[in-house]
């Protein structure tokens, strides 16, 4: 499980970055999770965004058909390089269902439908 994962992006502005992130509550997405039982497909939902300092805190829910099961909160925080940004994902609170690698591309592939300039490296995982 990934809890912290260190992104560098090329490609944009940290405000297309962060009004990615405001415009993204609501977004859903189905994806396999890791349970006890196998691999299940959930509903992954952004409930809310909130600014905590330099940072946004994200909250996540997850549903299996009708049933929302449990949820995930997310730090991420956004850094000026001189040559590109460092956008770190980070869980501080969940199961860990849902890695931060995994979340921190959700959320870039969104900057990337509205920018194809946009480049990513995953510099490192925690």
């Amino acid at each position: 499980m990934v809890k912290k994962a260190v992104f560098e992006v090329v490609g944009c502005t940290r405000a297309e970055l962060e009004d990615t992130l405001k415009s993204s509550i609501g977004f859903s997405s189905v994806i396999p999770v890791e349970t006890r039982s196998g691999l299940l497909r959930v509903q992954v939902k952004i409930k809310s965004m909130s600014r905590i300092s330099n940072c946004w805190e994200l909250k996540t829910g997850l549903s299996s058909g009708s049933k929302w099961m449990w949820g995930e909160v997310f730090d991420i925080c956004i850094y000026d390089d001189e040559t590109a940004l460092r956008m770190v994902v980070t869980r501080k609170k969940g199961v860990g269902r849902i890695n931060a690698d995994v979340l921190g591309m959700w959320i870039l592939e969104l900057v990337r439908s509205k920018n194809s300039n946009l480049t990513v490296r995953i510099v490192e995982r925690f």
